[in-house]
């Protein structure tokens, strides 16, 4: 199902990410093995996987994850009081 709108992403630390894609590009591991092995969706480690060959080392430290919207639920929310809807366009604007 995946986390619930508006909630935070998961966060990996540099030498997590770099032992990921040293199994990858070193030891010759498939991504369906990575992605078993840590329950991590494809895409990520495709994309550290990606920016590593580009970017070495120093790419994985510069990377910084999406934020989820933190509006997310409210837009979805059927039962917005007045003022609650007043205050997200409010939020909104700043």
């Amino acid at each position: 199902m995946g986390r619930p709108k508006g909630g935070k992403n998961k966060q990996y630390s540099f030498e997590y990410k770099l032992r990921i894609v040293n199994e990858y590009v070193n030891d010759h591991e498939s991504y369906s093995t990575l992605v078993s092995k840590y329950r991590i969706v494809f895409s990520v480690i495709h994309r550290w996987v990606r920016i590593y060959l580009d970017k070495g080392e120093e790419g994985l430290k510069g990377i910084h994850q999406r934020k989820g919207n933190p509006y997310a639920a409210l837009h979805t929310s059927r039962k917005l009081s007045e003022i609650e809807r007043l205050r997200l366009e409010l939020m909104k604007k700043d």
